[in-house]
């Protein structure tokens, strides 16, 4: 494999790379958008259910806390498991094929 052929390769790797780490930005963005929908709807429901329940005790504060500390969890928990996997799976993936065409150059000389 000359040298041409190898930063070809080498090139064509790394753009996938960066692809792929695209693709995985674009679904946390996804999911982001998911969590505020979800939020929205959340919201829309507890308002029917104040008017609803105009004269209980009912707490709606304490409930939004509730709900802002389970988004944030879930958030944290979202970005982590996806970072997890992109690190964990695209640098294995980039470091493998990259060991590959390092061996098919070196046993080409």
């Amino acid at each position: 494999m000359d040298n041409i052929e190898y930063k070809n390769k080498y090139k064509q790797l790394e753009e996938q790379y960066y692809q792929e780490k695209r693709d995985i930005q674009r679904q946390q963005k996804k999911l982001d958008e998911q969590v505020v929908q979800f939020r929205r709807e959340t919201n829309q429901l507890v308002d029917k259910v104040m008017y609803l329940t105009k004269n209980d005790d009912w707490n709606k504060q304490q409930f939004y806390r509730n709900m802002e500390e389970s988004e944030v969890s879930i958030r944290q928990e979202g970005r982590r498991y996806s970072q997890q996997l992109e690190e964990e799976q695209l640098t294995k993936s980039y470091r493998k094929d990259l060991e590959n065409l390092d061996e098919q150059r070196q046993a080409q000389r």
